[in-house]
């Protein structure tokens, strides 16, 4: 969880761990197309008729609520909370 830590994305990319510690952990991320990923993912369980685990609606409804308590917390400039 992120009670005790909080992620950074940087302008020029990667990722930066930030924990009690104070010193930021870089964590590089690979170069591929997570969307384009995605898609691909998703096309197959088409072609195969399965289910697709990875894009439950469900989860595209918790990705969705998080993205706009971001939203919310960057407007307003403060911690928003999880309800």
């Amino acid at each position: 969880n992120f009670e005790r830590a909080a992620v950074e994305m940087p302008p020029e990319g990667g990722l930066k761990l930030y924990t009690e510690s104070g010193e930021p952990e870089e964590i590089k991320l690979g170069q591929e197309d997570a969307y384009l990923n995605e898609v691909n993912t998703f096309i197959e369980c088409i072609k195969e008729n399965k289910i697709c685990a990875e894009n439950m609606p469900e989860s595209c409804m918790k990705s969705i609520k998080l993205a706009l308590i971001e939203m919310e917390s960057a407007e307003k400039g403060e911690k928003v909370y999880l309800t």
